[in-house]
């Protein structure tokens, strides 16, 4: 809590993996990925008071939920590399989900390496923008390309300018 905690303290401290946190738009419920099941599944909690209620919301495994804008649906990937999208109404004090619809396969050629199948929703919910993996002669001997990270970029682009 900002202003209010000094120490980081666990959220939700279970005896399975938890992950992929997403706040809905509205800052009341949480989205989250575990394996409490022996795969990973798409779970809601309330926000902060994650131990007052869970509602599943994938069936066919998931991971990697994120919200559309106005808190209406969650978009995740299942255990195929499905993205699905579930109708969600948090509104009132309790959680209510539809059954979750496949939207589309990923292609069997989208190579997203480690990465799962990350994507992002664009603010209208009307489109998916999707990350993978280019394979090419720069890539280095495990087949994975070069990452390139740049700290400081507005610093590091004046200071270019500046000497040309």
């Amino acid at each position: 809590r900002t202003g209010v905690d000094s120490v980081m303290r666990p959220l939700m401290a279970e005896e399975y993996d938890e992950m992929s946190p997403a706040l809905s738009p509205d800052g009341r419920w949480i989205a989250y990925a575990s394996n409490e099941t022996g795969r990973f599944e798409v779970y809601v909690r309330p926000f902060p008071d994650v131990n007052a209620g869970r509602w599943q919301i994938s069936s066919r495994g998931g991971n990697g939920p994120q919200w559309t804008e106005d808190g209406g649906e969650i978009f995740f990937s299942d255990e195929n590399d499905n993205i699905v999208v579930a109708p969600v109404d948090g509104s009132g004090s309790a959680f209510q989900a539809a059954s979750p619809q496949i939207l589309f396969a990923t292609p069997t050629d989208y190579d997203t390496g480690d990465l799962g199948v990350p994507f992002e929703i664009t603010r209208d919910g009307q489109r998916l923008i999707m990350a993978r993996v280019v394979r090419d002669a720069a890539s280095d001997a495990s087949g994975l390309p070069d990452f390139v990270l740049v700290q400081n970029f507005a610093q590091e682009l004046k200071a270019r300018v500046r000497d040309r």
